[in-house]
């Protein structure tokens, strides 16, 4: 639970600086013990490494999950997916998972046509998806909400 005693905290009690690189932003933040990276722009084999680097950071703020909140992202190339699987991978070798959030239709295409929403665990928005953790959803057994 946030501060205030509910999941949608309007001010979480972390927040790092937002980062630029190219033609993506990302933030990092943290919310009811979990943490968020929201992305916005593209992310390709340019800005990736900034993506990358944001969710090197947040596996260190939480031990349940990470929420990648895609929302504003507009474009993603496949180093970009490979992004998303090599994290994937690595949370669950941690015994966390990725949450993605917020995938736009084109992206959520992409997901389906390369087999990925079958594999990342995925919510319409971060609000759900921390009500859906909060249920005890921090193992999943199936990557479909």
């Amino acid at each position: 639970m946030g501060q205030n005693g509910t999941s949608g905290s309007t001010s979480p009690p972390n927040r790092l600086p937002g980062e630029t690189l190219g033609g993506l932003q990302v933030q990092v933040t943290q919310r009811s013990g979990y943490a968020v990276v929201t992305a916005a722009g593209t992310i390709d084999l340019t800005t990736g490494q900034l993506l990358d680097q944001a969710l090197e950071q947040v596996a260190e703020l939480t031990r349940a999950a990470v929420l990648l909140d895609i929302a504003a992202v507009r474009f993603c190339d496949s180093s970009g997916l490979k992004v998303f699987v090599r994290w994937h991978h690595k949370l669950e070798r941690q015994g966390m998972s990725l949450v993605v959030c917020a995938a736009s239709d084109p992206l959520a295409r992409t997901f389906a046509l390369t087999g990925l929403d079958q594999a990342l665990y995925q919510r319409p928005d971060v609000g759900e998806a921390l009500r859906w953790l909060d249920t005890g959803h921090t193992r999943l057994t199936s990557a479909r909400p």
